[in-house]
């Protein structure tokens, strides 16, 4: 990813009550280094998941890009939010330990979580999510709600 900086517009139910479909959330690239337990974070999901899950009709959070943000390497409809829920070196939050293996989290690996737990899927469905998928930390976020 060529820009430091991510504009992303909400389109799911996943992070309910934190951010609603339509909301619109500004995104920057750390260092994996960076990310910890509490941030909200946009990520590369596998598209072959994302066939998956729509196969099977689960809802999950896609969050759609703005024309002029650019990525080399990520499909704009695999992008997704959520919280990490726990980093390298941190306790498997109890939700989570019945798809992982071991009580601490792996080098390289992370736990997230939507806020929203009856309509994501996250880490509760795919254990651990590797670092390297996370393309930024959201750092704003701007409702786009109509009253």
């Amino acid at each position: 990813m060529r820009k430091r900086l991510i504009s992303v517009k909400i389109s799911g139910v996943s992070m309910l009550p934190t951010f609603h479909p339509g909301d619109r959330v500004l995104a920057r690239r750390v260092p994996q280094s960076r990310i910890a337990a509490g941030d909200i974070v946009v990520l590369a999901s596998q598209p072959r998941t994302l066939a998956q899950l729509q196969a099977e009709a689960r809802p999950y959070e896609i969050v759609s890009w703005e024309p002029h943000v650019t990525a080399d390497y990520v499909r704009k409809d695999s992008w997704v939010i959520k919280r990490v829920a726990a980093v390298p070196g941190e306790l498997v939050p109890p939700q989570v330990r019945s798809r992982v293996q071991g009580e601490v989290v792996p080098q390289g690996s992370f736990v997230a979580l939507g806020d929203n737990p009856v309509n994501s899927v996250d880490s509760r469905h795919h254990g651990y999510l590797p670092l390297g998928a996370i393309l930024g930390k959201v750092i704003s976020g701007r409702p786009c709600r109509e009253y």
